[in-house]
């Protein structure tokens, strides 16, 4: 993705009202999670190896990383409101 690309990608994701209540942690270094707070639905996604930084990324990932992002985030835009009573992800991990 271009930075053009990368800046409509952000301004997509960041305009669902589901970004409000999924929550995303990286996991040991090699494995992202997505949490619906309001359904407790989750999905992952393993990094490719290497990764120390932005230059690492291999070509291609970032779309992959765009759509699994996506996909996730439009499956749980209708979720009911929260009941108080589903898990979170603040039991570890490192914010994305």
């Amino acid at each position: 993705m271009n930075r053009e690309e990368t800046i409509r990608a952000a301004e997509m994701l960041g305009s669902s009202p589901a970004v409000k209540w999924i929550g995303n942690k990286l996991i040991g270094g090699r494995l992202l999670i997505q949490k619906c707070a309001r359904c407790g639905g989750e999905d992952t996604l393993e990094l490719p190896p290497g990764i120390s930084g932005p230059a690492d990324v291999p070509v291609g990932f970032d779309e992959k990383l765009f759509a699994w992002k996506r996909v996730f985030q439009i499956a749980h835009e209708e979720c009911a409101e929260p009941t108080g009573t589903e898990d979170t992800l603040e039991d570890g991990g490192e914010a994305t």
